[in-house]
């Protein structure tokens, strides 16, 4: 794997307390759930408003390839973002 790096996303403070929350409940955390959510995003070959829809898989295999257009990073913090609100507004 390569070598990973930092992000950084803007979040409204209640989403944030939100995820952190639903984090804790599901014995997660931020940073496996979203690289989770963009690899289940990314191999399901789904366009970013599509991904929205799809149920998160804690068990995504890590080794997955794309031939698919890679995402910017707006689409990724937009796709972040959809999901986070998506999962918490069924709590």
């Amino acid at each position: 794997m390569s070598k990973s790096k930092l992000i950084n996303i803007r979040i409204d403070e209640v989403l944030l307390n939100q995820f952190n929350d639903y984090c804790t409940d599901n014995n997660t955390n931020k940073s496996e759930f979203l690289i989770n959510a963009i690899k289940q995003a990314l191999s399901s070959n789904q366009s970013v408003n599509n991904a929205v829809n799809t149920t998160i898989d804690y068990n995504v295999n890590t080794d997955v390839k794309t031939d698919s257009k890679p995402f910017d990073i707006k689409e990724i913090e937009t796709l972040i973002s959809d999901i986070i609100s998506e999962k918490l507004e069924g709590l």
